[in-house]
């Protein structure tokens, strides 16, 4: 019972973001008649993570006090102001914080944001899941009758972006690394042009593995003539 109190000492102590001054003289006169040491805090793991003599962290509360945390969201400045002072995020970049959580094996207890997946088993937001089905089906557009090295070349390049585009974590990067079977098309248009004008297929190859090394799916010809 008294590690109960304990625990509802620290969260009435905690800050915006689940962090609590480690305190036992003061803890201990809160509680009445209990008296308190480290190893009572150390018990209550894994709702309440010691980390240091001063300070302790409750992962549940961030996620208890504010279900949903939007990078919009001007209702959530306390919060983002704390995550910045804390870990370095902010609403550009969460990942210093989902990082934290990582590291305490407690990302399911990270709030539920919109804009960002968190991966592992946390549910994949709209957003996402109509990102891979559009990867999916520029995946299954048809493959043009090339040379072999031309034909591979063109596989790296695509089999690359797409693995790039399947790792976004958030919406603002899905925007800037979206497929479509029409970013495919030109992509293939602008390899049967170089073809066509006549450059050697090793030339070819090149321009292709050029587009690799950028992650990119716009091939541009050489800049000298066949």
């Amino acid at each position: 019972m008294h590690r109960k109190i304990l625990h509802l000492a620290l969260w009435e102590q905690a800050d915006e973001i689940g962090f609590a001054k480690l305190r036992m003289d003061v803890l201990s006169d809160l509680c009445g008649q209990y008296t308190f040491t480290h190893e009572d805090v150390d018990a209550l793991a894994p709702h309440v993570h010691r980390m240091s003599h001063k300070e302790v962290f409750l992962p549940d509360f961030l996620k208890t006090q504010q279900r949903t945390l939007s990078r919009t969201s001007h209702g959530a400045n306390k919060v983002w102001r704390e995550l910045n002072a804390k870990f370095g995020a902010t609403r550009q970049n969460p990942e210093p914080y989902f990082a934290f959580m990582r590291s305490l094996k407690m990302d399911s207890h990270i709030p539920e944001m919109p804009e960002d997946y968190l991966g592992g088993d946390n549910p994949k937001p709209p957003w996402l899941l109509k990102h891979l089905a559009n990867i999916e089906q520029a995946s299954k557009y048809p493959e043009p009758e090339w040379p072999e090295n031309i034909l591979q070349a063109y596989r790296s390049m695509v089999d690359n972006y797409f693995q790039k585009a399947k790792d976004v974590t958030s919406k603002s990067q899905a925007e800037s690394h979206r497929v479509t079977t029409r970013q495919i098309d030109n992509s293939q248009r602008q390899i049967q042009t170089i073809i066509n004008l006549g450059y050697d297929p090793l030339v070819v190859e090149n321009c292709i593995r050029a587009a690799i090394d950028k992650t990119r799916l716009t091939v541009y010809p050489p800049p000298f003539k066949p």
